[in-house]
């Protein structure tokens, strides 16, 4: 497995496109577009507890597939793209819900230029390292509390 951070799409996808450029500085994982259930069993698998950023097509109707409940949380982040073509408002049920299992974590048009999209990935990545740190400083602290 290599050190590279982790970043899945869906082949044949706007994200697809938007991740092709980032091949030298992650590791893509693409998803074929016909397992579509599949992805979201990745998904929830948490890509075993290692940090990993999708970059998920918002559907026709403005809203992102529905994760199913991750193994991992707080490993996982998703980037919605949205289509550059006058589609539909974006309403993502998620979005509602920012302290439930995935909620989106930004959302980026199918246009945007590769710098923003690397600075965007790696504003996920920081905030997964975030979240665990801050974890891990909540867990230390409630073992000290109650040591003394």
């Amino acid at each position: 497995m290599s050190g590279k951070k982790q970043v899945w799409y869906i082949e044949g996808s706007a994200a697809a496109a938007l991740a092709a450029p980032l091949h030298a500085h992650y590791d893509l994982h693409p998803v074929p577009q016909n397992n579509e259930k599949d992805a979201r069993a990745l998904l929830s698998a948490g890509s075993n507890s290692i940090p990993s950023v999708w970059l998920a097509d918002i559907n026709a109707l403005g809203e992102i597939s529905n994760p199913q409940p991750a193994a991992h949380p707080n490993k996982n982040r998703v980037i919605a793209i949205f289509s550059a073509d006058g589609a539909p408002k974006v309403k993502s049920n998620l979005a509602g819900h920012p302290s439930k299992d995935h909620a989106i974590f930004a959302f980026l048009p199918s246009f945007a230029p590769s710098n923003i999209v690397e600075r965007t990935l790696e504003a996920a990545f920081d905030n997964i390292e975030l979240v665990e740190r801050d974890r891990a400083s909540n867990y230390a602290l409630k073992i000290w509390e109650r040591e003394r």
